[in-house]
């Protein structure tokens, strides 16, 4: 008699219980590669990874765009690709998760021949850390990167680090230590006057000797309409001409403050107007104003300030005290040779449309009337950016006759990152 068991056969399951990686020779090279020349790898079956690692580092400049991850999902139609220019000596570290079964590594080399070159494509069964970078090291576009929400911390100054806070959804970048100069300039017009140098100046000088002091005008104090700056190379602010204590062919010139910096034999020294009212322009031939940052140097322009003096009353329908303008004042940007319009005044109560902070000045102690205006930009989320390189420029255009006794604009914020 025989003895039959019943034996219940069940489903074994392998787990793998070490992370174990791949190093993909069919993707991985150390052969060097002439001009041109093309690696091609074979396609690898990622189905049982999640991330895949390619390293690369060759000591010649890759073609442009020279290495490409392809996808497939039969191993005959690339689906689509990742692509990155390769530079010479910069070893680089790209990190996917599969985004078809299949993949394939192709590296075209530039045009010099290599005598160095590493590839490794190495695919993974659990995540790690993606390629990263020092934080002296430059970014360029071919960089891998990721999305990622974080706290942002930056180095001041003094060398200590920061979190970098935002307001309102964007970010605060503009802390009271990173800009230390500021922009407090005169819109103003050149005159056509300008002499040069005869003697070095020093900081501190208050007086300059110059070639010729013809044309110029010396400021009479409480005389509206006869002040002249001198626009001197160097300075950031000009210098009021107070008095001419030796005219002539050479000369010396008087200035209302000290200069701020050392200016050699030869600087040029030109005479510019700052009072709007001092001088008549046309629609057809208006006067421009300008004020801009020289080369080398960026301005934020955070606000412009009016001030503005006559013998009458005003009223919202007057520009000042006079009738309202014909053509009116325009104000606009020239943004690398572009103009743009930002605004054009004909009345009082087109300033105050702008920027509503236009009190007036009552004429109870003597004196003249005035009116003093603020336009803030940034209360409007507005803030321009004038790059000296370019050649950018705050202009205003008078279009008109003004019958003021002064009307002066300046602009104010600050130098970017001094």
């Amino acid at each position: 008699m025989s003895l039959i068991r019943e034996v219940e056969v069940t489903n074994t399951v392998l787990v793998d219980t070490v992370n174990n990686g791949l190093l993909d020779a069919g993707n991985s090279s150390a052969a060097l590669l002439g001009v041109s020349a093309v690696f091609t790898g074979a396609w690898l079956d990622t189905l049982n990874y999640n991330t895949v690692s390619v390293g690369i580092a060759a000591d010649q400049n890759s073609a442009t765009i020279g290495l490409v991850v392809q996808w497939s999902a039969d191993q005959i139609t690339v689906t689509q690709d990742d692509n990155f220019s390769i530079f010479a000596n910069a070893g680089k570290t790209y990190t996917f998760s599969p985004a078809n079964r299949y993949l394939r590594v192709v590296y075209t080399n530039g045009v010099i021949a290599q005598t160095s070159f590493s590839l490794q494509t190495i695919l993974k069964k659990g995540g790690f850390k993606a390629s990263s970078h020092r934080l002296e090291d430059a970014l360029v576009d071919d960089d891998d990167a990721e999305v990622v929400k974080a706290v942002l911390t930056a180095k001041d100054l003094a060398g200590l680090y920061d979190n970098i806070e935002q307001f309102r959804g964007a970010l605060n970048v503009h802390q009271s230590d990173v800009h230390r100069f500021p922009v407090n300039r005169h819109i103003s017009t050149p005159t056509g006057v300008s002499t040069t140098l005869t003697v070095a100046s020093i900081p501190g000088a208050i007086t300059l000797s110059v070639a010729d002091t013809t044309g110029f005008v010396a400021s009479t104090p409480g005389v509206p309409g006869s002040s002249i700056t001198i626009n001197d190379v160097g300075e950031p602010n000009g210098a009021v001409v107070t008095a001419i204590p030796t005219p002539g062919a050479p000369g010396v010139i008087q200035l209302d403050r000290p200069m701020d910096n050392a200016h050699p034999n030869g600087t040029i020294i030109e005479e510019v107007q700052e009072n709007i009212a001092a001088l008549n322009g046309t629609l057809a031939s208006p006067i421009i104003y300008s004020a801009g940052p020289p080369a080398g140097e960026i301005w934020h322009i955070l606000r412009i300030l009016i001030s503005s003096t006559f013998a009458t009353a005003s009223d919202d329908s007057k520009f000042g005290n006079q009738t309202s303008l014909t053509n009116g004042i325009v104000v606009r940007q020239q943004l690398s040779g572009v103009f743009h319009t930002v605004t054009n005044w004909k009345s009082n109560a087109d300033m105050k449309r702008d920027m509503f902070d236009l009190p007036d000045t009552s004429k109870s102690g003597g004196g003249l009337f005035g009116i003093n205006g603020r336009w803030t930009f940034k209360n409007v989320d507005f803030v321009p950016e004038l790059i000296g390189d370019n050649g950018d420029t705050i202009q205003l255009l008078s279009q008109d006759s003004l019958s003021l006794s002064t009307f002066e604009i300046h602009v104010q914020g600050h130098k970017v990152g001094q």
